[in-house]
């Protein structure tokens, strides 16, 4: 498989699915950073020296911050798979033709020995026309 698709002019990597495996590990970790940040930053409000409404509206901006911090990374993650499935898409797309013209040239070669065989089968037979 490899072979053929060195000789199309398209070579794939093992680190192609790698770089696919990897980036499917990274929306874990994230989750579980973002996890930890509003943990940690809940515990540090709530033990921190500071008064009742003080430390519900820090608890609130911190949060904010935190989860404004988590959408953005999701968005940034959402753009990356879509663009990656794009690339991916279009590069299916163009092995595609690329397999069906090769193929279409085959077809064609073929016909022609097939005519050609035909022409000289009936020479041979018939004596030259």
């Amino acid at each position: 498989m490899k072979e053929k698709l060195k000789r199309e002019g398209t070579v794939m990597s093992k680190n192609s699915s790698d770089e696919t495996a990897s980036g499917s590990k990274i929306m874990p970790f994230l989750a579980g950073v973002t996890l930890g940040a509003v943990v940690g930053a809940a515990i540090a409000l709530l033990y921190a020296p500071a008064e009742g409404q003080e430390l519900r509206r820090g608890a609130k901006e911190k949060f904010d911050d935190v989860t404004d911090g988590v959408g953005e990374i999701l968005k940034k993650a959402k753009r990356s798979a879509e663009k990656m499935l794009r690339d991916g898409v279009e590069e299916a797309e163009e092995i595609i033709d690329r397999t069906r013209e090769r193929a279409d040239d085959i077809l064609n070669e073929a016909d022609r020995a097939i005519a050609e065989a035909k022409r000289r089968a009936s020479e041979q037979v018939f004596g030259e026309e």
